[in-house]
């Protein structure tokens, strides 16, 4: 039975957007993965519609596809583990996440007149690795050859590429908010940037036993002196406003006139087209190595039709009843192409009719098709009628973000004027200050729908400081603490088994402190000597950064080695389980320009988080207003399939 998905279920499937929320089709990396495109013939789970998104479909052999993808991609970055990962893995679940989300952010860029020209398209496919050879593309008829041979309709796989170039404009859009201050960048400098490399013991507190049962003094006299470690986490409340971006961008008006500047001054460049064609197609396919009694019949077959159109029967209609190409539901229609695009069989003839002619039958590496050509374009720049809603959409965008920008600084500075400003700031202006309530850092905020970056500036402030402007996917937000609450100690009632544990433990630690004291003495030099006489084994880390440290370093522990020159040595520090020594073998980074160039990079990497954060946020927004069906019977029968 075909249910709408419950509040739950959406919640489970929009989960895989957010696992990787960049994935999308990858189209161009897809031959370089995996082999090539299932058959869509190839039993019940071909047919038919695996979920729909407000009544556009999903079909099964997208599904196949991305599933195939993902696998691609698992296998060739984990080769060693994917066996194990498949083990347990839902790639049905995860593939059909990524296609719901792919088909949210494409409504939301056409929506926008965010969309891919032609030369963009071609642009793309001569430029991937996958379709050159020694730095060249490797021209028409070879990428046709490599597309038919994965079993792709050369139309079907470019409107692919041109969704995804779609969405990639969305995201660039979304994008524009990023903003990385130098204080972001030296806290990650400091976190991925700086590296060592160590030789290390771990002397383990199993190994240095304690004997004796400890007594119930000893036990209260141990949680007294060690409270710190039974406490609960700090928990903070906030007051915070929000500038909205999304009644701006509904505000604003742009003139005919912006949008005429805009035109002109970008006509040459963004807005030139080559000689186009719009055409429609009826495609009877014909499988690679057929018989020439079954290419026969199929030809026969069009034919039939091809004289149903002759006699004034509908070609839309007719399309939408035998086209075996994707392009069915939509009657055919192919959308505006330029020379390059389509196969030389079907090129010529799109080419040579004119506008409301029908082809006789053509024959192509597909098959047969019936074309009719619905549209024709000369070479030049392309009408501003036929580009004004995606320029004004774009500086509808603009203006909105510079209104949001004008409108913060408007809020900083009534803040600098006064003495208690915030609620009184925001009364004056008409904004509601919202409440986060007692929350630990990582809670979710009420009304924020990516809450990550003003969690994090709450949990920086003082108390009573107001924050700058955050910039988050709605907007910008500014926030003042209100309470902090401290971290409480448990009553040893409540913690008396973990007090008893870790008292003993703290004998044995004591024991092998006394163990790695001695090693340490021996300095550099007598390091691995010391070790041995105590029969430790010395291991080695290889380079990392704090946060890729081995997990045998705590925070401490990576203080002391990444405040340690190299040649010396460290200890003893406290591990997990018990007591290290290190030796610090070196420190990076080497000179002053390699720490330049890290910066740079890392502020890079900081950008692109920023921008993965807010289309991640877009997707929930579109996620929450999508009416989204899914076919579970269909997608159970899938699952039993692949296994």
């Amino acid at each position: 039975m075909l249910d709408l998905m419950r509040q739950a279920n959406r919640r489970k499937w929009f989960l895989y957007i957010l696992i990787l929320p960049v994935v999308f089709s990858f189209v161009l990396a897809v031959f370089a993965i995996y082999g090539g495109a299932s058959d869509p013939g190839s039993g019940s789970a071909g047919a038919g519609w695996i979920a729909r998104v407000d009544g556009e479909e999903i079909s099964t052999r997208d599904l196949q596809r991305q599933r195939q993808q993902i696998e691609g991609r698992m296998r060739q970055m984990y080769p060693d583990q994917f066996e194990q990962f498949a083990a347990s893995a839902d790639f049905d679940s995860m593939a059909l996440g990524q296609l719901l989300g792919q088909t949210l952010a494409y409504r939301e860029a056409v929506r926008l007149g965010l969309r891919a020209s032609d030369q963009e398209i071609g642009q793309a496919i001569k430029s991937a690795p996958i379709f050159q050879r020694d730095g060249r593309f490797i021209g028409r008829d070879q990428y046709v050859g490599e597309l038919r041979a994965r079993g792709y309709d050369v139309s079907e796989y470019e409107r692919e590429i041109g969704k995804e170039l779609a969405v990639d404009k969305l995201r660039s859009l979304l994008g524009s908010m990023a903003q990385v201050t130098p204080a972001d960048v030296e806290r990650a400098f400091r976190e991925e940037g700086e590296s060592a490399e160590v030789d290390y013991v771990l002397l383990k507190d199993a190994d240095f036993p304690a004997s004796g049962e400890p007594s119930a003094r000893e036990i209260e006299s141990y949680h007294r002196e060690n409270q710190e470690k039974y406490l609960s986490p700090e928990k903070r409340s906030a007051e915070f406003v929000l500038l909205e971006r999304e009644p701006l961008l509904q505000a604003v008006t742009v003139a005919d006139a912006e949008i005429q500047a805009e035109y002109d001054a970008r006509k040459d460049t963004t807005y030139t087209s080559p000689e186009q064609r719009r055409a429609s197609h009826i495609l009877f396919k014909v499988p690679p190595g057929a018989p020439a009694a079954e290419a026969s019949a199929i030809e026969a077959r069009a034919a039939e039709v091809l004289g149903q159109i002759r006699a004034g029967g509908d070609f839309a209609q007719l399309a939408q009843q035998h086209s075996e190409d994707t392009s069915a539901a939509q009657g055919g229609d192919l959308g505006w192409f330029g020379r390059g695009r389509m196969v030389p069989e079907f090129e010529q003839p799109a080419f040579s009719m004119a506008e409301g002619q029908v082809s006789d039958l053509v024959r192509s590496q597909f098959g047969f098709h019936i074309i009719k050509v619905t549209g024709s374009r000369p070479a030049g720049v392309r009408p501003l009628e036929e580009v004004k809603d995606p320029i004004r959409q774009q500086l509808a965008f603009r203006k909105a973000q510079e209104e949001l920008d004008r409108k913060a600084a408007e809020f900083s500075g009534r803040l600098a004027q006064q003495v208690s400003p915030f609620e009184k700031v925001a009364s004056e202006l008409g904004y509601a200050v919202r409440q986060t309530g007692l929350i630990a850092e990582g809670d979710p905020i009420p009304g924020l729908d990516a809450p990550g970056m003003a969690a994090s500036e709450i949990f920086r402030l003082e108390p009573g400081r107001v924050s700058e402007a955050i910039r988050t996917p709605q907007g910008m937000v500014f926030a003042r603490v209100l309470e902090v609450k401290s971290p409480q100690p448990a009553p040893l009632a409540s913690v008396r088994d973990q007090v008893t544990a870790d008292l003993v433990a703290s004998r044995s630690r004591r024991k092998a402190r006394e163990a790695a004291r001695a090693i340490a003495a021996a300095g550099a030099d007598g390091f691995k000597e010391a070790a041995d006489a105590r029969k430790a084994a010395v291991s080695s880390t290889g380079e990392f950064s704090r946060s890729s440290a081995p997990a045998v370093f705590d925070e401490k522990a990576k203080e002391i080695i990444f405040s340690t020159e190299a040649g010396r040595v460290s200890g003893p520090l406290d591990a997990a389980d018990g007591v290290v020594v290190v030796k610090v073998i070196k420190r990076g980074p080497a000179s002053p320009e390699e720490t330049e160039r890290i910066r740079a990079s890392l502020r890079e990497q900081l950008l692109s988080r920023q921008r993965d954060s807010a289309f991640t946020a877009l997707l929930g927004r579109l996620q929450k207003s999508a009416a989204i069906e899914v076919n579970d019977q269909l997608l159970s029968d899938l699952r039993r399939a692949s296994r």
